[in-house]
């Protein structure tokens, strides 16, 4: 199985995409959770902590609408939630 370079926008759309979609209102989520297990696993563990980090920062910018941080779990993975 081949490796993918992410490509930070587009992954960003197919998560808008996902919340979108997939989550009722108040339904919380990690970012691999909006993916197919089969296409995160494609990433490496670098451009998946990459990709990590730059959706935590849209998220602290404002920049996914209806969607706020609320923990980070033990596994050290941000756990966010769907909001008006």
């Amino acid at each position: 199985m081949e490796k993918l370079k992410v490509n930070h926008e587009e992954w960003i759309k197919k998560g808008l995409e996902s919340i979108e979609k997939d989550l009722r209102l108040g339904d919380s989520f990690e970012v691999k959770g909006l993916f197919k297990d089969v296409e995160w696993q494609q990433l490496s563990k670098g451009e998946r902590i990459s990709f990590g980090r730059y959706f935590s920062m849209m998220v602290k910018e404002g920049k996914i609408p209806n969607v706020i941080k609320i923990e980070r779990e033990k596994n050290n993975h941000n756990k966010y939630k769907k909001v008006v």
